[in-house]
């Protein structure tokens, strides 16, 4: 019993000491999902932001977006939108639609991507 019980205290430590985020250099114009594992091995390669064909503003939860993020009703969701639906790369969330549109604006400027406003998604 007591391997068991480090086994899954230990499968929970790894579940909640884990977590997943995105990274913008903004002067190379680079992004890159990583993946941080007990919270201190860092897995994801840098991509050019060129392979993106605009920031899109969502206004309810992508599928496949990473669960761990916390999500209400009016959230809305700014992503890296590319040529095919499911090639997505989530940014950031903001509460109201205006504060996610002045975000997107300021890095659709830094990046070079055009913004979609108002987008939704099923």
């Amino acid at each position: 019993m007591t391997i068991l019980g480090i086994g899954v205290a230990l499968t929970g430590l790894f579940i909640g000491f884990t977590t997943r985020g995105t990274m913008i250099d903004t002067d190379n114009k680079l992004f890159k999902v990583y993946h941080k594992y007990f919270g201190l091995f860092s897995r994801g390669g840098w991509r050019p932001v060129s392979e993106m064909e605009c920031i899109r503003l969502v206004t309810h939860p992508l599928n496949g977006t990473d669960h761990s993020i916390k999500i209400k009703k009016n959230d809305v969701h700014i992503i890296f939108q590319g040529k095919f639906a499911h090639e997505h790369v989530f940014i950031k969330r903001c509460d109201t639609m205006e504060a996610a549109r002045n975000e997107a604006q300021k890095l659709g400027e830094l990046v070079g991507l055009p913004v979609e406003l108002g987008g939704t998604r099923a």
